[in-house]
This record gives structure tokens, C-alpha cells and sequence, in this order.
């Protein structure tokens, strides 16, 4: 609990925060630009399981917002990316990657457990079906 020590001692939080936070599911959906700011601090907080949810790869055009990717990610799909980053930043994550879109088809499946979820997608489909 060393790395979440400056979080555990805010009365807000506290050890049993913490603990909520390690057995929390939280899915999000998209993993663009609304997500780059948010996956990161998810994970750094110590957020125990991570769903992504996002049918598109990495492309230049984007890199200027989708802050959470490298040059070296284009061509890769979104989700394996950001999944790969937040392993990085946090190994006690657990990140789950499921490079599709959100559809009324797959979001019963992919939410059903879910402690959150975030709509972080671009699309009004994807906002409409959550």
C-alpha cells in the first residue's frame, strides 16, 4: 500500500477507500482523446480492473490529443495500446482489451460486472446505446 500511501490518508479515501478501489470494474469505452486523460489516473489511483472497449487503431492524425500513444502505436489497435501503457504505469491493474464499438449487440456482455463505466467515446451511437 506503499504506492497509495498520499491517497490513503485523505479522509475521503482512507484504507477502505483503497481497498474499494482495488476490487473495482470499470469499463470505458472509447480510448481516444476523451480517454487519455482519464485511463492514466485510473490505474495510478489503483483501480483494480479496467475494461477497454474501442474498434479503432492509432493514427497520426490523432496523436496530437490522444495523448496516451506514441508514434510507434499507430496501426495498433486503440485498446492494446492504451492497455499496454497502463500496464506500464500501474502492473497491479488488471487491463482487459476488446477492440470492437459498442453496440446494443455486445454492451450487456462487456458492462455486466462493471463497478463504472465511462463513456468516453466520440460517438453518439456509443453514448445512446450506454
Amino acid at each position: 500500500m506503499t504506492r497509495y500511501a498520499r491517497q490513503m490518508i485523505l479522509p475521503q479515501v482512507g484504507p477502505s477507500g483503497q481497498e474499494a478501489l482495488a476490487a473495482a470494474r470499470v469499463v470505458v469505452v472509447g480510448a481516444g482523446g476523451l480517454a487519455a486523460p482519464v485511463l492514466p489516473l485510473l490505474a495510478g489511483a489503483g483501480v483494480g480492473h479496467i475494461t477497454l472497449v474501442d474498434g479503432d487503431d492509432v493514427a497520426l492524425s490523432n496523436l496530437h490529443r490522444q495523448t496516451l500513444f506514441t508514434e510507434a502505436d499507430i496501426g495498433t489497435p486503440k485498446v492494446t495500446a492504451a492497455a499496454r501503457a497502463l500496464a506500464a504505469r500501474n502492473s497491479a491493474c488488471t487491463v482487459v482489451a476488446h477492440p470492437v464499438t459498442l453496440g446494443p449487440d455486445t454492451v450487456a456482455k462487456l458492462c455486466h460486472d462493471a463497478t463504472l463505466v465511462l463513456d468516453c467515446a466520440d460517438s453518439f451511437a456509443a453514448s445512446y446505446v450506454l
